[in-house]
């Protein structure tokens, strides 16, 4: 369990001042605290510790903040898949993205993460796509068979 004296960090705390999205000095010195946090989970998971749990519950709050600004697919997906495809490629990404610092750690795997959930998302849709088209030039087959 990750223990921590912050709050929950999410993008909904942002102080917003001329049209620009601003943070206030406590917020970026939590977001830095929760970054090294990460790093180190991460560092841990790659040594074949089991932290997976800790590093979920500590980017929950972050996955939850991103899914909620994909647009879910329907049928195929709803928000809660999001999350959860979101948090399982986090995971991936936990073992093989570049460790070299902590800093904007949690940003850069949402932003990973997200990318390759998005790609992967647009083929599933243009599969179901096709699969629509295949299936309506059957049953046109069909009738003209008739």
């Amino acid at each position: 369990m990750v223990t921590t004296t912050d709050p929950p960090l999410v993008i909904e705390e942002l102080v917003v001042t001329r049209g620009k999205r601003t943070f206030s000095p406590e917020q970026l010195a939590a977001f830095a605290r929760r970054d090294q946090r990460v790093f180190d989970l991460l560092l841990r998971y790659r040594g074949g510790e089991t932290v997976a749990d800790q590093i979920v519950a500590e980017l929950t709050p972050a996955v939850r903040d991103k899914a909620g600004r994909m647009s879910p697919q329907r049928p195929l997906y709803d928000r809660n898949d999001l999350r959860q495809e979101l948090m399982a490629e986090v995971l991936r990404l936990a073992k093989i993205m570049r460790l070299t610092r902590p800093d904007f750690l949690t940003r850069r795997l949402m932003l990973a993460a997200a990318k390759r959930l998005t790609k992967r998302l647009e083929r599933e849709w243009y599969l179901q796509l096709e699969l629509v088209r295949l299936s309506d030039l059957a049953v046109e087959a069909e009738e003209d068979e008739e």
